[in-house]
């Protein structure tokens, strides 16, 4: 009798056994159309901060409303320790599943390196090229294979502070010698002329770049990029020139050195300089809660006497981490491409 008791105790334990890996590995095999699952799905998302920031996450936070298993980790850096960040994920195999990066040559080491997923098949199913501008996706296609959407198109302007100007009775500058007479009245006001973060080299680059352009066409700046020995044409020159008489004559706060990107555009959003030479995408903060300066600022070309070029383009973008979880669902990828609440989004603005 006991031993009938523990045959059947044994066939039992075996069906449950049985029925336990089953389950496993259904869930195992078939998780990937299993878009509705009950199990939470996390997201883990880098970016900079910024306005980039504040629109991820009242993105992130209406998806969620949708998609309630699926949830954002949102992890924000300031620029200057943000690409240390991505190079050591990338060294110790950590990378998010969406992270903030840049196109053209910043972009492609990565798509060397095996680590970005391939939008190229997906694009084509939801005709995306017809939506983008012209030339919008060149920092993002390699080999014919595009990688990335573009985030937004950006332009350097200067930002001055119509205040500072007014209180001191200045107009704006219209070319070059009238910027260096600007910087000189606002010094003997004992007025801050310029802010700058010397700290992140691109930002001091822009005003080597349009000082390039001042000099000749900004199109020689790519061919110097192909032939360095063009850099040692007069135009490149006469532009160093220019931009050490601007160290000379302490155009900028006395910290700038130490001072990183988002320092200098906050100092000046809090007033304390009259112009700031930036990226068009800080008009988010220069307006935003933390501004003392909403309403009060002008936007101009800086006076590099050439207002034919400027410095701007599409290369700002987030990339999909290949490894990550996003391209195991066709549904999260098409989040990427166009969201179903991007309407929703758009009337938060």
């Amino acid at each position: 009798m006991k031993s009938r008791q523990l045959t059947i105790l044994l066939i039992c334990l075996g069906v449950i056994l049985f029925i336990f890996i089953i389950k496993i590995y259904s869930n195992f095999i078939w998780r990937d159309v299993d878009v509705d699952k009950k199990s939470e799905e996390v997201i883990r998302v880098w970016t900079i901060h910024g306005d980039t920031e504040d629109v991820l996450k009242q993105i992130a936070k209406k998806y969620e409303e949708i998609y309630p298993n699926i949830k954002f980790e949102i992890t924000v850096y300031k620029n200057e320790v943000y690409q240390t960040a991505i190079n050591n994920a990338l060294m110790t195999d950590s990378l998010p599943d969406m992270f903030f990066w840049w196109g053209f040559s910043k972009l492609k080491r990565l798509v060397d390196a095996g680590m970005i997923y391939d939008l190229t098949e997906a694009l084509k199913k939801k005709q995306i090229d017809q939506e983008i501008i012209e030339g919008g996706m060149d920092a993002f296609t390699f080999d014919s294979k595009t990688y990335a959407l573009p985030l937004f198109g950006w332009t350097a302007v200067l930002f001055c502070n119509r205040e500072i100007f007014e209180r001191n009775n200045l107009k704006y500058p219209k070319d070059y010698n009238q910027f260096l007479e600007t910087i000189k009245a606002l010094q003997e006001k004992n007025e801050v002329p310029m802010i700058l973060g010397a700290k992140e080299p691109w930002l001091s680059s822009l005003y080597y770049m349009s000082l390039v352009q001042g000099e000749d066409s900004g199109r020689n700046i790519f061919d110097a990029v192909r032939d360095y020995n063009l850099f040692r044409t007069s135009q490149f020159k006469e532009a160093a020139v220019k931009l050490s008489d601007l160290v000379f004559m302490k155009a900028w706060q006395n910290n700038y050195l130490e001072s990183d990107a988002y320092y200098a555009a906050y100092s000046f959003a809090q007033g304390n300089g009259a112009m700031l030479y930036y990226g068009s995408w800080a008009t988010a903060l220069l307006e935003g809660e933390l501004s003392n300066i909403q309403g009060k600022v002008d936007v101009i070309p800086f006076p590099n006497d050439n207002e034919a070029e400027g410095i701007g383009g599409f290369v700002d973008t987030f990339v999909i981490n290949k490894e990550g979880v996003i391209p195991k669902y066709d549904f999260l990828v098409d989040m990427y491409i166009m969201p179903p609440i991007v309407k929703t989004i758009f009337q938060l603005f």
